[in-house]
Formats: structure tokens, C-alpha cells, sequence
């Protein structure tokens, strides 16, 4: 009797397995999931065969009907015959017929559409512009090839695709031409000028912008100094900076090309030096006075300091050299004191501290730490070893029981046993059943969770989202990458990872979309104003600002600093700056060169006129003379 009872529980557990998942068009076939989930994607390889009532089980050998086509999208969810006895006209949806479908501009419908379908059900041109459509030849691009526009004009079939150009193409040569900019309406690049005689030529289309016409339109100008920058000569301190001045003018045939397009550089008294080091030339690289742009040209390395013998120090057993002190530190001029006033005592080990896990090293004698610090992270390399009672010196062979999991990083200080012996209860920790876990916005738990933990004793998302969830096919999050949404909407599913999108997604393209702001409502960058036209026109998100609204929504104002920020050169003494970009300018820019541009700082940091530099910094004789004489020709 009671091994009748044995056979008969053996016959009834494999059933568990019977409410297991299947993809779509497939069936149940053996008897148990990889795993205790029940998704299809445990269950699928191991439980699932291809379901012979739908039509994916046949989609290698389906044949339609002229007219019809096999749509790949819905073959896991359509229902045949088993078998497959009807799955060439089940499992195949008709085509659009090309009489019903759209052609792209320049396309016209084929004379004959008898017969013709477009490649799927949709009437787009995109699906029957192949099949159903021909080049018009009675619009411009059919004739893009061989269109010969008059002077002044240029081929422009791709934008006139769809523009009517006669019967045959007889008016291709006009109709599908558009008017050139002529030159005399056209701009230059600063440093150029307009050619001396302008008949008859044009820019390359019809913008007047410097990149359409400057080739055809301008020649440089040799009273501007880019024509001159190869054969500038500055004067010392200055160097040549025709590139930024460009369409600065550099007098007739360039006569004053030596000193109109040259910037005087930073000269070294106004210069800083980086610490360690003091000065010595007379200019710094550029017009900057920082130590980047003064140091090298400016400054040698100061012989009182520890940093010029960097190299060469030589510290006694306990001391070491601290690089974070040489640039400070005074030493005697030609370093003979260097090995002793560069050098730092370093911490005893009997005063420092170990980390948790560790303890002090059983012999301390002439043990140091490695800086003057007594911290566990300047003494535990040194002065400390494993301690074989803690948890942390059995990190690699802690075995927890189920429901456990080694925390040795954690309890690293905890007591262990002696060598070890009670690892694997003390240096483990409890972890949290997943019955009292949180899962992430836009996952629900598993339909199973017995014998299923979070991965460590934290009950949050973070913890156990891996072992205790699944996506939630009624939220947004598990339709992210299919939502559709409409005009004026954006595919918000990420952020609304957890709102309902009805059972199997039903309302993925309504629910999980967020409306754009219109661009009426949103704001544009400094120096940039509404587009004139703004219907139809969104943000790329619901936000109403700048970042969100500016690519679609706006355009550059032609009456703030922005639009000139490539075109104003600003005179000596003063630079372009990107916090003017919204500052009112006049009429066509007229002012550009005195709004737009910012003076320049006028540093004077050197020590005789009571400014400062960096500690450690003097100058040297070299730029004491140097200041005296400016100082005689200044009281002169």
C-alpha cells in the first residue's frame, strides 16, 4: 500500500511544471523549466516546441499567393490549420494594391498597375514607390542628370524633385534651375574682399553667406593681415596672430603688417610662476600672465627651494621625501642641506593603526609607515598583517549556508575562531527572502519565490531585482523599445517605467507617451530667437527649456552678439566671450566690435609695484633691470 502511495507521488510532481510559459507560437512539449522560474524564457528551450496550429511552425515554407506576402510580425500569433494545410493563405496578408498606394516626389504611378502590389499592406511610398512607380518624366528629377541651367543659375532637381518641368523635360533647363546669389549681394570671409569686377559671377547657390560665396566671389585683401601670414615679422614680444585678426587692416600693400597683426605678449613681470620655481625671460608665451602660459618662458627652477633637487634627494632610514612640500621648503642654494631639509619624518609603526582584518606585525623594531601619517592607509602595508581570527583573512574560503552569503568585507574585523573555525557562520550574513524584497519601477515578482533570496540582507530594488523580479508586461518599461508614439509625443517609457500600459501593452503607445511642449512655450538660448513660424513645431521633451528647445524650436537673432560670434575680431585688449552671447548689437552688427568684446584683465603681479606671486617665486636680476629701465623711460 504504501509503495502504491510512492509511485503515485512520483507521477504527480513533474505536473508542477504544466503552468509554465510559452513564447507565442509555441506549445508545451516536455516536462520541465531550466530553472524555477515559469517565463518562457526558462522554460521555452526545455518545455516548448513549435506550436503546428500557428503559422511560425511553417514560416520557412510558406508560399503566397500573387499579391499576398508573408508578414514575419504576426506569424507567432496567427492561427492555421494543424499541419499546415492552409498555411499559404492563413498565414499570408494581401498586399496594398498599387492603384491604392502613394509614389515619392518626382515619381509617377506605372501606366499598367494590373497585377502590381505594393511590398506590404502599407500604401506609404516607401512600400510601393519600388513596384508601383517610374520617374515623371514631365518633373525635374528625372532629369537631374541632364540639366544645363543659364548663367546664374544651378541645378537644383533634388529640392524641385516633384516641380513640373514640361512635357519630356522640355522646360528642364528652367524649371528645375534656381537663381544664384549674385556676388554683389554675397559675403566674404574677414580678410577678404570682393573681386574688382563682379559681372556675371555669382556665389555657388542662392545663399549669401561667406561658405557659398567666397570662392567665386572674393580674392584676399592686401590691406588686411590674413594675406600677409606667412611673411609677418613681430617685433620682440609680440608674435603673430594673423589668424585671429584676419580682417584687421594691416595698411596699404601691408605696410604695417609687423605691427597691426601682431599681439604683444604677456610680458614676464606680470607673468606667474608655478610654485618651486622664480623668474627669468622677459615674456610669457601669450597674452595670458598665468603660470601655464608664463612658466617656461619666465621661469627657472629656485635653487632655495627642495624641488630643484627633486631628483637627488637621498632621505635616512624613517624619513622619506614629500613630494606635496618640495615646491615650499627652503633649502640651502645649491642644495648641500637637501637630504635633511627635504626630507619628512616618517610615522613609527608601534603609533600607527591597521585596517579591520588586520593586525600589527609582531616585531615592530625600525618599522615605519610610509608617511609622517598614523592612519591604517599610510601603516597597514608596512606594519600590518592579516589576522587569522577575523573574517577578512578567510574572504576566499567562506562556504555560508543557504539563505546566506559570505560578507567577509564587511565583518572584516570579526572574530573568526581561532584560525578560523567558525568562517562559515560568523563571516556570513542572513540574506533577504525575496517575499520581502522591492523590485524596480516596471517589474512585478516572480510567480514563484520560495527558496529564492535577494543578494545580500538589503531588501531594496538594488538587492534583489536579478533573483526575485521579472519585467511587468502591464507597465511601460517592458514595451520601451516598441512603443509608437503620436506627433507631438516622445517615447517616454523609461521614466514612466511603471505606469500601466494595459494587459499585453494594449496601451504602450498612449500611456507610455509624455506630449512635447509646443514651441510657443519654450525658451531659446542667449542670442537665439523663436523660428517665425512655429505650428507643428515641438521640444524634443515636456520641458520648456533652452537645452530641450532650442534645436527645433529656435534660430539665431541677428540682432544679439551670438550671430557675429564668428565674424567680429575684437581689437587689441579685448576677447569674444560666450556670456554676451544675448547682448543687444545694432542694425547688421555695426556695434559688434565694442558690445561684443570684453577688456582684457591688466595684471601687474610683480613684487615691485605691490602685487604678488606664488610663495617660493622671486625675480630674478635679469627682470629687475629690465623693470628699472621701464621705470626711467616711464618717469621721463
Amino acid at each position: 500500500m504504501s509503495v502504491t502511495k510512492v509511485v503515485a507521488l512520483l507521477l504527480v510532481l513533474p505536473t508542477g511544471s504544466l503552468g509554465a510559459s510559452c513564447s507565442a507560437g509555441y506549445k508545451k512539449a516536455t516536462v520541465f523549466c531550466s530553472s524555477s522560474a515559469t517565463t518562457a524564457s526558462s522554460c521555452n528551450s526545455a518545455c516548448c516546441g513549435l506550436d503546428d496550429t500557428k503559422c511560425l511552425k511553417y514560416s520557412g515554407s510558406i508560399v503566397c499567393a500573387a499579391g499576398k506576402y508573408k508578414d514575419s510580425s504576426t506569424l507567432a500569433t496567427t492561427t492555421t490549420a494543424a499541419g499546415g494545410a492552409n498555411k499559404n493563405t492563413d498565414c499570408c496578408t494581401a498586399e496594398a494594391a498599387c492603384s491604392a498606394g502613394s509614389c515619392s516626389p518626382g515619381y509617377k504611378k506605372k501606366a499598367t498597375l494590373t497585377n502590381l502590389y505594393c511590398t506590404s499592406s502599407a500604401t506609404t511610398a516607401a512600400a510601393c514607390n519600388a513596384n508601383c512607380c517610374e520617374l515623371d518624366d514631365t518633373k525635374c528629377l528625372k532629369h537631374a542628370g541632364t540639366i544645363a541651367c543659364a548663367a546664374g543659375k544651378f541645378n537644383d532637381a533634388a529640392a524641385l524633385a516633384g516641380t513640373a518641368a514640361g512635357a519630356s523635360g522640355a522646360n528642364k533647363n528652367t524649371a528645375c534651375c534656381t537663381a544664384k546669389a549674385a556676388c554683389s549681394a554675397g559675403s566674404c570671409s574677414p580678410g577678404y574682399k570682393k573681386k574688382a569686377t563682379l559681372t556675371n559671377l555669382y556665389c555657388t547657390s542662392s545663399a549669401t553667406t561667406a561658405a557659398a560665396c567666397n570662392t567665386n566671389c572674393c580674392e584676399l585683401d592686401d590691406t588686411k593681415c590674413l594675406n600677409y601670414a606667412g611673411s609677418i615679422s613681430c617685433a620682440s614680444g609680440k608674435y603673430n596672430d594673423a589668424a585671429a585678426l584676419a580682417g584687421t587692416a594691416a595698411g596699404a600693400a601691408g605696410a604695417n603688417k609687423n605691427t597691426a597683426c601682431c599681439t604683444a605678449k604677456a610680458s614676464c613681470s606680470s607673468g606667474s610662476c608655478s610654485a618651486g620655481y622664480t623668474k627669468s625671460l622677459a615674456y610669457c608665451s601669450s597674452s595670458l600672465t598665468t603660470a601655464a602660459s608664463c612658466n617656461s618662458g619666465c621661469c627657472t627652477i629656485d635653487d632655495t627651494k627642495c624641488l630643484k633637487y627633486s631628483g637627488s634627494i637621498s632621505c635616512a632610514a624613517g624619513k622619506y621625501k614629500d613630494s606635496s612640500t618640495l615646491a615650499t621648503t627652503t633649502t640651502a642654494a645649491g642644495g648641500a642641506n637637501k637630504d635633511t631639509d627635504c626630507c619628512t619624518a616618517k610615522a613609527a609603526c608601534s603609533a600607527g593603526s591597521c585596517s579591520p582584518g588586520y593586525k600589527k606585525k609582531a616585531t615592530l623594531t625600525n618599522l615605519y609607515c610610509t608617511s609622517s601619517a598614523t592612519t591604517a592607509a599610510a601603516c597597514n602595508a608596512n606594519c600590518c598583517e592579516l589576522d587569522d581570527t577575523k573574517c577578512l583573512k578567510h574572504a576566499g574560503t567562506i562556504a555560508c549556508a543557504a539563505g546566506k552569503y559570505n560578507d567577509a568585507a564587511a565583518l572584516a574585523g570579526t572574530a573568526a575562531g581561532a584560525s578560523g573555525a567558525n568562517k562559515n557562520t560568523a563571516c556570513c550574513t542572513a540574506a533577504a527572502a525575496c517575499s520581502a524584497g522591492s523590485c524596480s519601477p516596471g517589474y512585478k515578482k516572480k510567480a514563484t519565490l520560495t527558496n529564492l533570496y535577494c543578494t545580500s540582507s538589503a531588501t531594496t530594488a538594488a538587492a534583489c531585482n536579478a533573483n526575485c523580479c521579472e519585467l511587468d508586461d502591464t507597465k511601460c518599461l517592458n514595451y520601451v523599445s516598441s512603443i509608437s508614439c503620436a506627433a507631438g509625443k516622445y517615447n517616454n517609457g523609461a521614466a514612466l517605467a511603471d505606469t500601466a500600459a494595459g494587459a499585453s501593452g494594449a496601451n504602450k503607445n498612449t500611456a507610455c507617451c509624455t506630449a512635447k511642449a509646443a514651441c510657443s512655450a519654450g525658451s531659446c538660448s542667449p542670442g537665439y530667437k523663436k523660428k517665425a513660424t512655429l505650428t507643428n513645431l515641438y521640444c524634443t521633451s515636456s520641458a520648456t527649456t533652452a537645452a530641450a528647445c532650442n534645436a527645433d524650436c529656435c534660430e539665431l537673432d541677428d540682432t544679439k552678439c551670438m550671430y557675429y560670434a564668428n565674424t567680429a575680431v575684437c581689437p587689441a585688449g579685448k576677447y569674444k566671450d560666450a556670456s554676451v552671447a544675448g547682448i543687444a548689437v545694432s542694425a547688421g552688427g555695426a556695434n559688434k566690435l565694442t558690445v561684443c568684446c570684453i577688456a582684457k584683465a591688466v595684471c601687474s603681479t610683480n613684487v615691485d609695484q605691490g602685487g604678488s606671486v606664488s610663495e617660493g617665486l622671486q625675480l630674478t636680476p635679469k627682470v629687475f633691470v629690465l623693470l628699472a629701465a621701464m621705470a626711467t623711460v616711464w618717469l621721463k
